[in-house]
């Protein structure tokens, strides 16, 4: 082998290991690990960071962006208990309130949010929900 097609030879096999993907490479996010943007965040800020993570856009809306096929997530009149409890175990809690829901099935996957990242969702719709509130009564005036 020439000294040129030594070198070439060399660089493919390293240029094809360092770019390699690396172990667990094609496996799906673990839904538990929030993204680095909401460590730290605390309440409702980490909660807005939260449903950017678990993707509730994709098929809730907020503030006119997402998708239409779940609720509008803007108003939501509902109890931070109620929110929280739909948040962590949506299956179970529609079963639980089919009135609450039109007596429709549940649509909404279960992602295994902990009890404190669903309360934190719940805290930032409820006060999104507040702030709406208090621009509407300030323009009535």
């Amino acid at each position: 082998m020439t000294r040129n097609a030594l070198i070439f030879a060399s660089f493919i096999l390293v240029f094809t290991f360092a770019c390699a993907p690396g172990p667990g490479a094609g496996k799906s996010k673990d839904v538990k690990t929030p993204h680095k943007k909401a460590l730290g965040k605390k309440g409702k800020d980490k909660g807005r960071l939260l449903i950017g993570v678990y993707e509730c856009l994709s098929c809730h809306s907020l503030n006119g962006q997402g998708a239409k096929d779940g609720v509008c997530l803007d108003n939501l009149d509902r109890s931070r208990e109620f929110l929280i409890e739909h948040i962590l175990d949506p299956e179970t809690h529609v079963e639980r309130n089919p009135k609450s829901y039109g007596n429709q099935p549940n649509v909404m996957p279960s992602y295994q949010l902990s009890r404190k990242e669903a309360a934190d969702i719940a805290d930032y719709l409820i006060a999104l929900r507040r702030e709406k509130h208090a621009a509407k009564k300030t323009r009535d005036k």
